[in-house]
């Protein structure tokens, strides 16, 4: 049994101990208080922190590199664009990749946009909780401004996959600048407004002055980074301490605060919302309307690595990229850190060098603000060529991460794949419904899904080809979504939901019923050997009123206990 708490020791015999969060409005799924009440008075709390973890970093080790881009949208689904940043970066320090000129400066806009976004849902609900629901408004008000020009550029408001590995997706819209002009406009009108209503108001100076203070010495203890460091009066921000980009060449200012208090921690974002409005009129004027027209026609991403591997084949040096004769390969240390809205951003890549990565570290600092530097020669230790003990000669192979399908190096080749007429005519109505071909992405999939049981590469070419998209949009999406197969599967497909609530109702033992009962390892999206089932797990099925649960090609079970999935296997064998 767990030792009591500090606040189970000190309670009273007559008060009440509850738990408020971390599933309450207020706690925002991220914070548990656990309260000492007599009747509806708060004599004691004590705070636990620590429940956002949301198992990102294990799920990155069964991704690879690129279709790592959406997680990362998801790590604060209001500054996705400085997530996206934070983990391209890291990957292009690693591949050794410049980015170009007219990147780095759409990446400052994106991201000061972002930040902006940040704060003022930061502190719209600082405000709120504080009374002042008016200012929740208005800072709401002004996100929406932001967002537009962000839409109008990435195509989406929050998990937008904009920053890519080595630029960014697009151009910025042709129209972008009045967009972002309004919505500069729009958002100081509304740091004026809030500015009169809060910064001499009693009420609030009164819930904010010497609440929550924090000095230097505890604040770098505990290892705060952000604007909640630099309310305590230490200038640190990663942009000036260690910049990265274009920062270098732009003029901002560091705001800090004097006590470290829940006002100061207030007017630090405030001002910094200012320092990045100046940022992006800055940027605005360094990029020029139209970008330089490329000196070659485009070509995919897949033909662009096939090229780089044989402009570097005869290279003395090929860094991380090697893979000796086939054997997993460290990459023990490689680091990138970055400025975030709240702490300091930092991602750690260990890699193993195969196609499912090793690990990618994410954290929002918690340490001091400096790292500790690489041991030497950690970055890139393998040369080409090298020899490790017991491994045998080394052999020159293609690194599995550079491996392309045949369909996607663009080389003609006969298509070997034709849905059949009724699913092409559903395919035209899925494509007729949306204003761009594009758009129907989704349904497409699901139609050839629902006829071939999966999706072949030869599929994926042909949706391409149908829809006006590159192969490598349509790989992105079926090797994202778990809903899509890409093997074959048997004559039913079997779905068994492993969430939290199925998983604690007993999801395990049915999985391991049925796969005893199928002849299958306890590998997952297996079909038995006579060809009549698949089973798969999948993260949610949303049907957590009837845990555990499961789907038979698409009807919903449950609840379902071990010997009742046994039936249901039968009875589809049976048939």
């Amino acid at each position: 049994m767990d030792a009591p708490t500090r606040i189970q020791r000190e309670a009273r015999p007559e008060s009440m101990l509850i738990n408020m969060g971390p599933s309450h409005p207020a706690m925002h799924g991220t914070v548990r208080i656990m309260l000492e009440l007599d009747a509806e008075r708060i004599l004691n709390a004590e705070v636990e922190v620590g429940y956002l973890h949301r198992g990102f970093e294990k799920t990155c080790e069964n991704r690879t590199y690129f279709n790592l881009l959406p997680y990362t949208d998801r790590l604060n689904y209001v500054s996705p664009l400085i997530n996206n940043l934070g983990y391209a970066m890291t990957m292009e320090k690693l591949l050794g990749v410049a980015v170009p000129e007219r990147a780095q400066l759409i990446r400052v806009l994106m991201s000061e946009m972002s930040r902006v976004s940040d704060h003022l849902t930061c502190l719209a609900a600082m405000a709120m909780e504080c009374g002042a629901f008016t200012v929740f408004l208005y800072m709401m008000k002004a996100r929406e401004f932001l967002w537009d020009a962000i839409e109008f550029t990435a195509g989406a408001r929050m998990t937008t996959s904009y920053i890519r590995i080595g630029g960014v997706r697009a151009d910025l819209h042709p129209d972008w600048r009045s967009s972002v002009s309004t919505a500069v406009k729009e958002t100081r009108k509304v740091l004026k407004d809030v500015s009169g209503l809060l910064d001499r108001n009693s009420i609030f100076q009164g819930r904010t002055r010497g609440v929550g203070v924090i000095s230097r010495e505890d604040a770098l203890s505990y290892g705060w980074t952000g604007p909640c460091l630099r309310s305590t009066g230490i200038p640190y921000d990663v942009r000036k301490a260690h910049p990265y980009l274009v920062y270098d060449r732009l003029a901002f200012e560091v705001p800090v605060g004097e006590r470290g208090d829940n006002f100061d921690r207030y007017m630090v974002r405030m001002r910094e919302m200012e320092q990045s409005l100046r940022l992006i009129e800055q940027v605005a004027a360094l990029l020029p309307d139209a970008p330089p027209l490329p000196s070659a026609p485009p070509i995919e991403p897949a033909e662009a690595v096939r090229r780089l591997g044989r402009a570097r084949r005869g290279a003395a040096q090929r860094g991380g990229l090697h893979d000796d004769g086939g054997a997993s390969r460290p990459l023990p240390f490689l680091h990138e850190r970055q400025g975030h809205p709240a702490p300091e951003g930092g991602r750690l890549f260990l890699g193993r060098g195969r196609e499912r990565r090793g690990r990618v570290l994410h954290r929002l600092r918690r340490d001091r603000p400096s790292l500790p530097p690489p041991p030497p020669g950690a970055l890139f230790p393998h040369r080409r060529g090298a020899r490790e003990p017991d491994q045998g000669p080394a052999r020159r192979r293609r690194h599995p991460d550079l491996r392309v399908d045949e369909h996607d190096r663009g080389r003609a080749r006969p298509m070997s794949y034709l849905p059949s007429a009724g699913a092409r005519e559903r395919i035209d109505r899925a494509v007729a419904a949306y204003p761009e071909a594009s758009a129907a992405l989704l349904p497409v999939l699901h139609v050839i899904q629902g006829e071939s049981g999966h999706i072949s590469p030869e599929a994926e070419a042909w949706v391409a080809a149908r829809l006006g998209i590159l192969p490598i949009r349509v790989r992105e999406v079926v090797t994202f979504y778990t809903m899509f197969r890409r093997r074959p599967s048997g004559r039913t497909v079997i779905r068994v939901c492993r969430n939290l609530g199925c998983t604690l109702a007993g999801a395990e033992g049915v999985v391991a019923a049925m796969q005893r009962e199928l002849g299958l390892g306890p590998g997952d999206g297996d079909t038995a050997s006579d060809g009549s089932v698949t089973l798969v797990t999948v993260e949610c099925l949303g049907n957590c009123d009837r845990a555990p649960c499961l789907q038979v090609d698409g009807v919903d079970r449950g609840p379902v206990t071990p010997d009742e999935a046994l039936a249901i296997l039968r009875e589809i064998r049976g048939r």
